[in-house]
């Protein structure tokens, strides 16, 4: 599989777990009037809990569609994003660079996480 293809489901997976995130949770513990700080560690725990829980399923739904299949889920995605207020959010939270990465649909080549942390050099425990 080529790294645009394996960025591309990266990207959609990402963007699909952040709206799922803002819709399900973000909103409704906003206003209940959770601070920024408890929002980041409950967000940090959802990302994880997807990560293991989704990301093979995902990568073995998404053989099932095209590139551009893929892209346009995605870019419903972020439009939904968009229109709910995230982006801004989303960039000052993960870095200018990352945003813009999603958003192109190149992630890191389509590397879990983890398999980013083990080849910069930091264990996993």
């Amino acid at each position: 599989m080529s790294n645009f293809r394996q960025g591309l489901i990266r990207a959609h997976f990402e963007t699909y777990r952040d709206l799922t995130w803002v819709e399900t949770f973000e909103l409704r513990l906003r206003k209940q009037g959770v601070d920024a700080e408890a929002l980041k560690a409950f967000r940090e725990i959802w990302n994880e809990q997807m990560e293991e829980r989704d990301w093979e399923y995902w990568r073995g739904e998404a053989r099932k569609l095209s590139d551009a299949e893929l892209d346009d889920q995605r870019m419903d995605c972020v439009e939904k994003l968009d229109a709910l207020g995230c982006l801004q959010w989303k960039e000052e939270s993960q870095g200018k660079e990352t945003f813009e990465r999603l958003l192109n649909g190149s992630v890191d080549g389509g590397q879990t996480p983890q398999e980013q942390k083990r080849e910069n050099g930091i264990e996993m425990g």
